[in-house]
């Protein structure tokens, strides 16, 4: 599996930097050609606005050049006079083709207009389209209100007869009831700028394909980089390999010595819990030898006397040949990986700490659920003796004369939650960060080596694929408030 995983590394370093550029360039050249397109299309719409605007403002000037005929007439002849005069007079000019002047009046009347057919004739009466009857109600309406620019959608051209688009400018003489008006006809501007259009193309092409060469110039340039660059990384990641394999095998023997050294900083309290729980035992052991012996000495043996001193004796026999059982189990440098109860393992612990802890005065409240974890069953108790220890040493160095309380609490739901805090105050602030890490005690510099709490998150972390947390916490007991450190281990379910 390691070796698999460390293959896919090398493949990834040595196929990543060239594919990296090769995508890299082609998102650049898509890049490239969408902007072209934009660019061009920008462009395309600029000439398109510029056409129309020019256009606009040819048609408009020309109808102005009218009015502005008829305004510097007025006051000189007569009005209606004028208005002949006016009508002459713009039938006399020459205008580009498909482009004139036409006046028609408010009832629809033509009075000027390049076809001839419909000269001198009412729309409303002579056509018999009514969307050119709706664009002439339209023209009107426009004109009384001063006039402006219309669009006709499919108006008949002059010279093709056929339905095209067109822009007018209409200008509307109220007093005279006549609306004046010229436009240009879209086919023409769309094909000025269709040519337009086409030499910003070859333009833009031009720019595209330079942009594409110097893109893929440069693109092998940086493909023989990445391959430099990849053997190098390689190459590094080699040394790099070899340097952690080294580092870890070092690590391995480190965490060795200190796991050895926590189980021998262990060993000074566990063979004091071996004392006080042989005290009791071996006292009864020797009043019942005591006792037999001077009945024997006295030839006042009695049978059913020496038979109860015998079966105590042998009670307490069994005890300490089961402690001591316990004991060794403890010191057993078993590695094997099982499966194991929690509440059972938690129980055997409490029973080799027993007598310590009442010794102390410190309660021990237990509130725990039946459920498996897999791990190793020694390191396990060994992680759980090192924080009640830490409790327990902290009760001592404070030197805390109420009510000493260990809580140990177990929850399952998404995962197991093991919490066991007490209320002896708290860890300090400045060290609670740290003290999961080597050579962080939280007593006193010559009381602690700083070993069982790294070793406790060593065993819950790397064997147990676990964490652990420790803060200072602040809760209530029975209606009193309490304050103390908080050691929490998270572990997985068992599927």
């Amino acid at each position: 599996m390691l070796i698999n995983n460390e293959k896919k590394i090398l493949n990834f370093i040595k196929f990543t930097p060239p594919l990296f550029v090769i995508l890299t360039y082609l998102f650049m050249i898509i890049i490239l050609y969408y902007e072209h397109r934009i660019n061009l299309n920008n462009e395309v719409l600029k000439v398109k606005e510029n056409f129309i605007k020019i256009k606009k403002e040819e048609v408009k000037n020309q109808v102005k050049m009218v009015e502005r005929y008829i305004l510097n007439s007025k006051g000189e002849i007569q009005e209606e006079e004028l208005k002949k005069k006016v009508i002459s007079e713009i039938k006399k000019f020459e205008y580009q083709k498909d482009r004139y002047i036409f006046i028609i009046d408010y009832n629809s009347n033509v009075l000027i207009h390049a076809n001839k057919k419909i000269l001198n004739k009412n729309i409303f009466k002579e056509s018999s389209s009514e969307k050119i009857k709706n664009e002439t109600r339209e023209i009107i309406a426009l004109a009384k209100k001063g006039g402006g620019f219309l669009t006709y959608s499919q108006f008949i051209k002059p010279s093709t007869k056929e339905f095209v688009d067109k822009t007018s400018y209409i200008l509307g003489l109220n007093d005279w009831k006549w609306f004046i008006g010229t436009g240009f006809y879209h086919d023409n501007v769309n094909k000025a700028i269709k040519d337009k259009t086409e030499s910003l193309e070859i333009y833009y092409k031009q720019q595209l394909l330079q942009g594409i060469t110097i893109a893929i110039f440069s693109f092998f340039i940086m493909l023989l980089f990445s391959f430099y660059f990849s053997k190098m990384v390689k190459q590094k990641f080699n040394n790099y390999k070899k340097e952690i394999n080294r580092n870890i095998q070092e690590k391995d023997e480190y965490t060795k010595l200190l796991n050895q050294q926590s189980k021998m900083a262990s060993i000074g309290e566990m063979i004091g819990n071996i004392a006080h729980q042989w005290r009791q035992p071996l006292t009864v052991v020797s009043m019942s030898a005591n006792s037999m012996k001077a009945d024997i000495d006295l030839d006042e043996i009695k049978i059913d006397s020496f038979t109860r001193d015998i079966r105590e004796i042998i009670t307490q026999t069994e005890y300490l040949s089961n402690t001591i059982e316990d004991f060794r189990n403890f010191f057993s440098n078993s590695n094997e990986i099982t499966k194991f109860n929690l509440a059972k393992v938690i129980e055997k612990t409490l029973s080799l700490i027993d007598v310590q802890f009442k010794r102390h005065d410190i309660e021990i409240i237990v509130n725990i659920e039946n459920t498996d974890v897999v791990g190793i069953y020694n390191e396990f108790i060994q992680v759980l003796i090192n924080i009640l220890n830490n409790s327990k040493d902290a009760f001592e160095q404070t030197n805390f004369k109420a009510n000493k309380l260990i809580f140990i609490n177990l929850e399952v739901n998404s995962h197991i939650t093991l919490t066991i805090k007490d209320n002896a105050g708290g860890i300090e602030e400045s060290i609670i960060n740290k003290v999961l890490e080597p050579y962080i005690t939280t007593k006193h510099q010559s009381q602690g080596t700083g070993i069982g709490l790294y070793m406790t998150n060593e065993i819950i972390t790397k064997h147990m694929n676990g964490e652990i947390f420790v803060d200072n916490v602040v809760y209530k007991y029975k209606n009193i408030e309490y304050q103390g450190a908080s050691f929490t281990i998270k572990l997985p379910l068992l599927v």
